[in-house]
C-alpha cells in the first residue's frame, strides 16, 4: 500500500471558533474525528496534529508562510490516489466550518529509501 498525507486547512473562523467553543461542543467534533480514524482501521498510519507557527524559505530568506497554510495533518495508506480520496470524501474537517479544505498528497518513496 501507498501512504498519504492528508493536510487540513482551517480558515480563521474556524480556529476562532475552536478556541471559543463550548468543552462539550469540541468534545463532539472530536468524537467525529475519533469515529472517522476508528472507520479506517489500520489505513490510519498516523492520525496526525495541528500545526501552528510556521515560516517559509525560499531564496531571498525567511518569510511568512502565508493565511493558506496547512493546520495540521494526518497519514493514511491506500491502494493508489482513487482510493484514498474516497478515504477523505467524508471527512468531518469539511463540516466544521465554511472554507475548511483537505488535500491529500501521496508520498513519493525514493529509490534509496525503498
Amino acid at each position: 500500500m501507498k501512504k498519504f498525507i492528508i493536510l487540513y486547512y482551517s480558515p480563521a473562523g474556524a480556529m476562532q471558533k475552536m478556541q471559543t467553543s463550548a468543552p462539550d461542543i469540541m468534545q463532539a467534533e472530536m468524537d467525529k474525528w475519533m469515529a472517522w480514524f476508528k472507520g479506517l482501521g489500520d489505513k490510519v498510519v498516523d492520525m496526525g496534529e495541528m500545526l501552528a507557527g510556521s515560516a517559509s524559505l525560499t531564496s531571498e530568506g525567511w518569510g511568512d508562510t502565508g493565511a493558506d497554510s496547512p493546520t495540521g495533518y494526518s497519514i493514511i495508506q491506500a491502494d493508489d490516489l482513487a482510493a484514498a480520496k474516497e478515504l477523505v470524501a467524508d471527512h468531518p474537517h469539511i463540516g466544521w466550518f465554511e472554507g475548511c479544505r483537505v488535500d491529500v498528497f501521496e508520498q513519493v518513496v525514493m529509490p534509496e529509501n525503498a
